[in-house]
């Protein structure tokens, strides 16, 4: 042991990409596939930028943070892939000091700002008269056009109701002209 480890306590010694793999496990084994697939996505992203090398959290610093983002908008990547990645790697390395695999002093992101990424996007919603021409389409009941018509305005006047919400839905769901759901998110 050296003087740093005495005084900070020793880490486990884990990569980063064994890591990813091992929260990427977690939540697949929680049911949680999205989250799953998300720090696969941004892993295999990571190991294609560093020519398969890996690191260990120590050397996750502020240059190598900086030259992946170059890396990657070289790549085209929109700002919105650019805040998931890098959020994404923050909430790694918050876990992993948590787990003792990664000492809080080695921390980039403090330096490193992931709300520096613009992630606001242009408006694409389609305006009130469009929804009311679709609206009053005269189309044959029972057709595939019909029905997906109806779909569409009950997303639409459910607030953005999603698939499988309304799959989800019950007649019990419906009381005093309202519905009424809990949300599922995956």
């Amino acid at each position: 042991f050296g003087l740093v480890e005495l005084v900070e306590g020793p880490v486990k010694s884990q990569t980063v990409a064994q890591f990813f793999k091992e929260v990427g496990d977690r939540f697949k084994m929680r049911g949680q596939i999205g989250n799953s697939k998300l720090y696969r996505f941004v892993a295999a992203s990571f190991k294609t930028f560093s020519l398969n090398r890996d690191y260990y959290f120590y050397e996750l610093d502020y240059s190598l943070l900086t030259k992946y983002e170059t890396w990657m908008r070289s790549k085209s990547v929109s700002e919105n892939t650019l805040s998931i990645h890098f959020r994404t790697m923050r909430s790694l390395f918050n876990m992993a000091i948590k787990e003792n695999i990664a000492h809080e002093k080695d921390y980039p992101f403090k330096k490193f700002i992931v709300s520096k990424f613009n992630t606001k996007t242009n408006r694409r919603a389609i305006s009130k008269s469009e929804v009311r021409t679709i609206e009053s389409l005269e189309l044959e009941i029972g057709s595939k056009l019909y029905e997906a018509r109806q779909i569409f305005l009950f997303i639409y006047y459910g607030q953005g109701i999603n698939f499988v919400d309304i799959a989800e839905l019950k007649w019990k769901n419906k009381e005093q002209g309202r519905i009424f759901y809990i949300r599922r998110k995956t």
